[in-house]
């Protein structure tokens, strides 16, 4: 069983978010790093899979409002790094005289 099967099987008996379970303690079960953990979570979500986290951890969501509430916190973090980048462009573009393109 690779890594990401083996976060996945763990993440499948953590229905609902009061059954969560920290980067750090995934990487504990999967003999693994907290940062890598991360990164795969990340590859399982962009391949499809419904993994929701708070400020609790990581969890598959046994309702429509605890997948909307982890998609709201994700909204917001976007929101505010969105805003930093514009804050960023237009300090770039005082300091250096220089208009920047963002290449996203």
């Amino acid at each position: 069983m690779n890594q990401n099967e083996s976060i996945l099987e763990i993440l499948q008996s953590c229905k609902g978010k009061h059954n969560s379970k920290t980067a750090s303690q995934i990487a504990y079960l999967v003999q693994s790093e907290s940062r890598i953990v991360r990164k795969k979570i990340h590859e399982l979500r962009l391949n499809g899979h419904l993994i929701c986290s708070d400020e609790e951890g990581y969890f598959i969501p046994e309702t429509l409002d605890e997948a909307r509430e982890s998609m709201t916190i994700f909204a917001v973090r976007f929101k505010a790094m969105s805003n930093t980048c514009r804050k960023l462009k237009k300090s770039i573009t005082e300091q250096f005289g220089k208009q920047e393109k963002l290449n996203i």
